[in-house]
């Protein structure tokens, strides 16, 4: 019972609040949001965290709240639907660290609210290309470098990924792709001891969700209240850590009971 309690808490042998000391953790969409508070919350535990994101001075400022927070790190400056650049900052992070211990493919664009064959071309490529393309191109990344030692990856789709949102159709589609992926990739690399799961988030307190009023919240989501973005990060650390040894390919639901409605 003992054991079973430690490994609960604290994964393994190590000390509560300390899960990740010394572990190679890499974060995309790092310069803000649920991607900075999970970059910070790896930080606090000990994980060298490298931070990807196409924003250099929001990058540069999350990356002192890492240091901050007691670790080391990174900042690259990334643009995950670019596999040129994708592969360079994952051969810089091979070159200073030597392995990825874990992952968590935040990085995501949203479109405009409009019916679904009213879209616009260049918004349908752009939210494909950074949710479902940088997604797979940053896993076809951190799968070489983890296939040693094991790993895990956590991607983050949405409570869209399950339920259709009227007027987002590329996001949606996106998200629902990401669940795909996810179940996918943890089929294949199970045996090689990397895990692979998937975060739904649903209303989270961030600069894409600005345009939310709290009247909106309060009727979608039972729980009465934004989500968090750390809310979200403990699940992320949660996925990665010893204490979720045994979930593979899941998507975990993190919205205060709006898909139940």
């Amino acid at each position: 019972m003992k054991d079973f309690l430690k490994r609960t808490m604290g994964g393994g042998s190590a000390p509560i609040g300390r899960r990740f000391e010394g572990k190679v953790v890499v974060v995309t969409g790092a310069s803000a949001g649920i991607g900075l508070a999970t970059a910070v919350a790896f930080a606090r535990e000990g994980g060298k965290v490298a931070l990807l994101a196409r924003r250099e001075v929001e990058g540069a400022k999350a990356l002192e709240r890492v240091q901050s927070a007691g670790s080391e790190g990174i900042f690259l400056k990334v643009d995950v639907q670019d596999r040129a650049q994708v592969r360079e900052a994952f051969r810089r992070i091979a070159e200073r660290y030597g392995r990825i211990d874990a992952a968590v493919n935040n990085a995501g664009a949203i479109h405009e609210g409009r019916p679904f064959a009213s879209l616009d071309e260049a918004d349908f490529d752009r939210v494909i290309g950074v949710n479902v393309k940088g997604t797979w191109l940053c896993m076809c990344e951190e799968v070489p470098l983890m296939k040693d030692r094991g790993g895990a990856i956590v991607n983050m789709s949405s409570m869209s990924g399950l339920v259709p949102t009227a007027n987002f159709g590329a996001y949606v589609a996106s998200k629902h792709a990401i669940i795909g992926m996810t179940k996918v990739a943890a089929l294949d690399y199970i045996s090689q001891g990397i895990r692979v799961n998937a975060i739904c988030p649903g209303f989270v307190r961030t600069d894409m969700t600005r345009s939310v009023s709290e009247e909106r919240i309060k009727q979608r989501v039972p729980l009465g209240r934004w989500i968090e973005p750390e809310e979200v990060a403990d699940t992320i650390l949660w996925l990665c850590s010893d204490a979720a040894a045994a979930v593979v390919g899941q998507s975990i639901v993190i919205d205060g009971a709006a898909t139940l409605r």
